[in-house]
């Protein structure tokens, strides 16, 4: 397996990886989760965040962010899905990204 190069493939890993679980699993899971991320020297954080939006669909998100050392700057990417329980995946429209610049 080749290391992500970069955050927002990363993200799009982590991502993927989450499409893959099934939906009551990521109803149980917490709301918002936060995983340590290293990009080579670089350290920051993933943050999950799995919300219902009615009966029978979530949707999450992964949120990236990247600290470069001795600066104050992030990166940061977004990504995710919705999912529903009858195991089917859409995708968040880009506009619902906003909420999380």
């Amino acid at each position: 397996m080749v290391a992500p190069s970069s955050l927002a493939e990363l993200v799009r890993d982590r991502t993927a990886a989450l499409r893959t679980v099934p939906f009551a699993d990521l109803v149980r899971r917490k709301r918002t989760a936060s995983e340590d991320a290293r990009l080579g020297w670089r350290r920051g954080s993933l943050e999950v965040l799995v919300e219902s939006q009615d009966t029978d669909a979530v949707r999450v998100i992964v949120l990236g962010s990247l600290q470069i050392p001795l600066l104050p700057v992030y990166t940061r990417a977004v990504d995710g899905f919705y999912k529903r329980a009858d195991g089917t995946v859409g995708a968040v429209p880009d506009e619902e990204f906003r909420e999380f610049e």
